[in-house]
Order: C-alpha cells, then sequence, then structure tokens
C-alpha cells in the first residue's frame, strides 16, 4: 500500500524537520542533558515510512516500480546521533506492516502502535514520567485529524518539542464559510480542532453597509492570516515557548494550504529550541 504526497512542500517540511532533529540531538548529547534523560521521537502519522510521488504514471501502472522518497520515519531513523527511543504510530494495518519491515533494518528501539493518533499520543503523554524523558513530535495529519485535547496533553508534559503541520487552508478555512453557515458536523470538526467554539467570535463579525433601501448587515469571514494569530495564540497559552512566525505552504495559485507550527513544552529548553526552530523556517523561507 503506497502512500502518496502531492507537492513540493512535502520535501520542505521533511527537511526542516530533519535539520532541526540532528541539531536536536547533537546539542542534546554534548550537554549535561544526556546524563539525565533519555530521548524519545514520536512520529503520529508514521505511514509506511516512506512517500511515492503521486503523479508519477509509472507507480500507477507497474507494480515493480520502486522510486521513492523518504519519509519522516526514515530520516528519523538514518540520523548519525540515535534517539534512545522511537515510537510510530500508525492506524492503518497495511502500512503498520510495511512499516515494521522498514524500522528492522535499523539498529534502535522502537515500538510502532497501531491506534489513532489522538489516542496513542495521549497515552503516551500520560503513562512517560516526564521527569525523566525529552522527546520531538511530529504532527503531519492528512486532514483535521489532531484535535486539541491531543494538543493539551503534549504541552502538560513540558518535555517535549512538536512540530505540527497544521492544515490551514485545506481544513480550517475550507470549513470556515464565507457566509457563516457551517453545517454540525463541520462545526463540530472545528470545535475539535481549536478546542472550543471561541472561533465563531473570533473569525466572523457582522458588518453593516449602507444601500439604496437603509443599513443591511453581513456577516464578514476573517482571512488566513488572522486563523494564524488565534492558532499561535492559543499554542502560547499552553507551551512554554513557541515559533512567532510560523511556515505557510501555499499551492500552485499561492493559497495557503499548510503551515508548519513549532512548540517546545520545556521552559529552559525553549531558550534554545525556539530560535533554531525559528531559523529553520526562516531559512525556507529565503528559499521561496
Amino acid at each position: 500500500m503506497e502512500q502518496l504526497w502531492g507537492g513540493n512542500w512535502t520535501q520542505q517540511k521533511l527537511e526542516i524537520l530533519e535539520k532541526y532533529l540532528k541539531t536536536y540531538m547533537k546539542i542534546f548529547t554534548t550537554n549535561e542533558g544526556a546524563k539525565y534523560f533519555e530521548t524519545i521521537y514520536i512520529d503520529a502519522f508514521a505511514g509506511c515510512g516512506k512517500i511515492y510521488s503521486e503523479s508519477d504514471e509509472q507507480l500507477l501502472f507497474n507494480d515493480e516500480f520502486t522510486e521513492y522518497s523518504k519519509g519522516s520515519v526514515i530520516k528519523a531513523l538514518e540520523l548519525e546521533t540515535k534517539f534512545n527511543k522511537y515510537i510510530f504510530i500508525e492506524n492503518d494495518s497495511e502500512l503498520c506492516k510495511e512499516l515494521e519491515l522498514e524500522v528492522k533494518k535499523y539498529s534502535v528501539t522502537y515500538e510502532i502502535k497501531k491506534d489513532d493518533a489522538n489516542k496513542a499520543v495521549t497515552d503516551i503523554c500520560h503513562n512517560y514520567d516526564w521527569k525523566k524523558y525529552r522527546a520531538v513530535l511530529f504532527l503531519d495529519p492528512f486532514g483535521m485529524q489532531v484535535k486539541w485535547e491531543t494538543i493539551k496533553a503534549i504541552a502538560q508534559t513540558k518535555a517535549i518539542d512538536m512540530w505540527y503541520f497544521f492544515p490551514l487552508g485545506i481544513g480550517a478555512m475550507r470549513l470556515l464559510k464565507k457566509d457563516g453557515e457551517i453545517e454540525e458536523g463541520n462545526r463540530k470538526k472545528l470545535n475539535e480542532l481549536f478546542g472550543d467554539n471561541e472561533w465563531e467570535q473570533e473569525f466572523y463579525q457582522i458588518e453593516e453597509e449602507e444601500t439604496l433601501f437603509g443599513k443591511t448587515e453581513n456577516i464578514g469571514r476573517t482571512n488566513y492570516k488572522n486563523v494564524i494569530t488565534y492558532l499561535s495564540r492559543k499554542l502560547k497559552k499552553e507551551f512554554a515557548g513557541v515559533v512567532e512566525n510560523p511556515k505557510i505552504f501555499y499551492n500552485s495559485k499561492n493559497s495557503p494550504i499548510y503551515l508548519l507550527c513549532f512548540a517546545a513544552g520545556n521552559s529552559k529548553g525553549a531558550k534554545t529550541a525556539i530560535p533554531i526552530a525559528q531559523s529553520l523556517i526562516n531559512g525556507m523561507e529565503k528559499r521561496r
């Protein structure tokens, strides 16, 4: 079962993640922290470890075609300095089997959890003694699967650095209808994504307009930049540190589709982690 990807943002986000993991492990193993903490890498939507190009016709018609791109799993496993433990989460049985075959190629301590990502991540957050561990978590959902309650559980460990590939245009903005007429099912998804229903007051406002027949009232929807500001503000309430300018990914029509956010759970570690993460994002911005 192939895991497909769609745009150049895939490689860009993975490049940022890989550089961060390398720097994280280099710093961690050369200071006093390595004496007191075990390190964990957590990949919440691990897939099979490989990413195949959706646009390649050979993949669609040739069963023997094996060209692929290294996903976050392989990039983390190929680090020169390994994490003490790797935890991979995937809810698809077939992808788990392929993932197991891939991970076994590396001499690492690992655990593959076949489970819903929200449940698995929350269990990890609650069941580890975070006075003994430090971790990096990569949240790369296919849509709006990540619930805010999961984000809060991550922050409450005060030990996890989180990279979150937030579904900005393909998720939040798509459901935030311009006329404010949001179906109940989509309203529930937005509540789970943001943690409550405060987004409605934040993203919509009544606008008065003068017409030949007097004043009329219309509902005005906010733009994506205010959604980013709102999300960043909520993350700041939970985490010790948050990157001020997350990376926005655009499609070929220059519409925002994804947002790469970074938040650090530990107040001491955030002083180092946040500047590093922001620098990596800024470096990618210059290459856009």
